[in-house]
């Protein structure tokens, strides 16, 4: 089942009928004709209403919100489509991203941190400065050190601009991500922090300080080892043996690294090479 709806109403409709369920099937304590309104005109729903319309047909919220199309403006909707646009090297789709932000403002943050991101990965990809301006790195600042829990665009914010804002300020901004995940994260927060935190390793390992890139990485530990995504891990994993080859270029670590890169180009051979030219790359950068 396809689904080409821009709306929870229009999207829901569509899951019900192909769940061979009537409105009075659905609709529990709520009335019948809010039901058919919220399908019809997507009017406003509680989030425990949702709850409770989805529970007969099986879906649970997450399943079903991640149906919608990546075009609505879902802020990981948006960060799907930069990944894959960045992943393609494809700078005119990044261009035309970019240019749907162009009225962005400080005034309203989570639109102004999309603009951020998607213009440092534009500035990469055209190989430009991806720095940021000071009143911009200023802001980022502000936003992310103010009062209050990280939710979901906190952590993709830090994780996406840490390339882009000064080593004292992600120092700063590290220090209050790692007091917040603590004292509270959802479960989906895990992989947005320890992607964070894998961009500022990899900060730390090319600018060849790697006791901050060791200590980076014993901060995801936990969540890195209960972890199910592999292509995370393996990500983790090759930083962890490339730090001390960097470091000491001893033979145990050579052959540990290559044995990694080995298996590597079994399961991934595009991420082998990925991970092969990056070496090269940091070896060339550290020698110069």
């Amino acid at each position: 089942m396809t689904f080409e709806h821009s709306t929870l109403g229009a999207a829901y409709r569509e899951l019900r009928k192909r769940r061979g369920l009537a409105i009075k099937q659905v609709r529990g304590d709520l009335d019948a004709s809010a039901v058919s309104h919220f399908e019809r005109d997507s009017a406003d729903i509680r989030m425990t209403n949702l709850v409770a319309l989805l529970a007969p047909t099986g879906m649970p919220v997450d399943e079903f919100t991640q149906l919608l199309p990546a075009a609505t403006s879902s802020v990981a909707a948006t960060m799907r489509q930069l990944s894959a646009a960045y992943d393609r090297g494809d700078a005119t789709a990044i261009a035309a991203m970019l240019s749907n932000y162009a009225d962005a403002q400080p005034a309203t943050p989570p639109r102004y941190l999309i603009r951020l991101i998607v213009a440092s990965c534009y500035a990469e990809l055209a190989q430009q400065p991806t720095q940021l301006a000071a009143a911009d790195a200023e802001f980022v600042s502000d936003y992310l050190m103010q009062d209050g829990r990280w939710f979901g665009l906190e952590y993709i914010a830090f994780g996406n601009l840490a390339y882009s804002l000064p080593p004292q300020t992600n120092t700063r901004l590290l220090a209050k991500m790692l007091r917040e995940y603590r004292a509270f994260h959802l479960s989906s927060y895990t992989p947005l922090f320890t992607a964070a935190v894998y961009n500022l390793a990899v900060n730390q390992l090319e600018a060849g300080d790697y006791a901050e890139t060791r200590r980076l990485l014993a901060a995801a530990e936990p969540d890195i080892t209960d972890s199910s995504d592999l292509y995370r891990r393996i990500h983790f994993a090759f930083l962890r043996l490339l730090t001390p080859w960097l470091e000491s270029r001893q033979a145990q670590d050579a052959a540990a690294l290559n044995q990694f890169l080995t298996v590597t180009a079994l399961i991934d051979p595009t991420l082998a090479t990925k991970f092969r030219t990056w070496q090269t790359q940091l070896v060339a950068r550290h020698n110069g």
